[in-house]
């Protein structure tokens, strides 16, 4: 039952992870305890509950990214996966993919 309880909080993180989404909530969605969410993501996916919604924004970022609209930008983009903070988005993606956002949405243009 407890794989199930994962599975249905994992899809819903997908279909809302550029919404603002606290740990709180994830706790309530999932009827898990903090500890005991933390300790079913940590052993299923070798992260936090957040650190794996950070993920999947990060990715959704990236596809953006590299198929952008015409009037896209990274800040737009950023917004639209969840980020509140431009700064800690670049910081972030960078991070995770070794290169600036605006540096690839330039090479996808």
């Amino acid at each position: 039952a407890s794989d199930c309880a994962i599975d249905a909080l994992v899809d819903w993180i997908h279909a809302h992870c550029q919404e603002a989404i606290s740990l709180s909530e994830l706790e309530q969605r999932s009827f898990y305890s903090r500890r005991s969410l933390q300790y079913a993501f940590k052993a299923r996916f070798g992260c936090g509950p957040m650190q794996y919604l950070r993920r999947q924004r990060l990715w959704l970022a990236r596809r953006r990214l590299e198929e952008p609209g015409p009037n896209s930008s990274v800040g737009s983009i950023a917004s639209a996966c969840g980020y509140l903070s431009l700064a800690s988005f670049s910081r972030d993606f960078q991070r995770c993919f070794g290169i600036a956002p605006s540096r690839l949405l330039a090479q996808r243009r």
